[in-house]
């Protein structure tokens, strides 16, 4: 695609604000108040000359409101949103700015706006780089997010127990072809147990949530796992497992529930996304 900067014989900035007024209240962009401020940010300082400072910790602290000691390399939530926005800006494109002739569109890899004029390209070439790089992100009806169980903190076998069972089933969810998985390692540091889990359905684009408690008396292991719409709460599906454990176990009782837990929990998701068919998985 035909970029154009700030530097080139192109319309002054006022034309890139008006295109992101109009892109702002296009009502996928207007819930999104993350959105709509890390697509601002980006065309801002790209305009201003100073796309070399656009990476992942920048965007992180300037828009997200992330800490100073954020590491990108442990949480992927910069990544996650450049996603959402490559996908929102491919929807607005196709539809509501099928006519708009600043084309505004983020590589994939990168977090540096791009711009051309639509006059400037061949019509077969319009969209081209936008929706090339927009489905190339997963639908964000796809998108499944296993957060930390509810457990004893202070019993280190249950803590050992809860985080081993969640990042395997969170691997594990992973074999359902029409789903993708939020890293669990970038949810687990994101969830505040005072916060209403919903909020992840803006915040890192999730449709589905699996949620639930550990309990552990003595040698008793009790599982509860939940899996609901995030923009809803409502529940969808639910269910409880028991298990003796101990510490010579503790391995031999994830992989066992976790093959029992995979056909139920696929069977539920699929239901609601629409696919009519069960996964092939067997119950163990």
């Amino acid at each position: 695609m035909q970029s154009l900067t700030a530097t080139s014989a192109v319309p002054g900035i006022d034309l890139f604000e008006q295109q992101l007024e109009r892109i702002s209240n296009d009502p996928l962009f207007a819930e999104a108040g993350i959105l709509k401020k890390f697509l601002k940010y980006i065309v801002l300082e790209t305009l201003h000359g100073r796309s070399n400072c656009l990476k992942e910790y920048t965007i992180a602290t300037n828009v997200l409101g992330k800490p100073l000691d954020f590491k990108p390399q442990e949480n992927g939530i910069v990544r996650i949103h450049a996603g959402r926005l490559r996908r929102a800006l491919g929807h607005y494109y196709e539809n509501a700015g099928a006519n708009d002739q600043l084309i505004i569109s983020i590589p994939k890899g990168k977090y540096v706006a791009d711009f051309a004029m639509r006059d400037a390209l061949a019509p077969d070439k319009v969209l081209h780089t936008i929706l090339d790089d927009a489905s190339a992100e997963p639908e964000i009806d796809s998108a499944i997010a296993v957060v930390p169980l509810l457990c004893d903190e202070e019993n280190p076998l249950t803590r050992l127990f809860m985080n081993g069972f969640c990042l395997q089933l969170s691997n594990s969810l992973m074999e359902l072809k029409d789903f993708y998985v939020i890293s669990y390692q970038t949810i687990k540091g994101m969830v505040d147990t005072d916060k209403d889990l919903r909020d992840l359905h803006h915040t890192v684009g999730c449709s589905y949530i699996v949620s639930g408690c550990v309990q552990m008396v003595n040698h008793h292991v009790r599982v509860t796992l939940q899996l609901f719409l995030a923009k809803s709460g409502q529940q969808v599906w639910s269910e409880m497992y028991e298990r003796v454990m101990t510490k010579t176990n503790v391995l031999q009782i994830q992989d066992e529930l976790i093959k029992r837990i995979l056909p139920s929990i696929s069977q539920a998701l699929l239901h609601f996304k629409g696919k009519g068919m069960v996964a092939k998985l067997e119950a163990v």
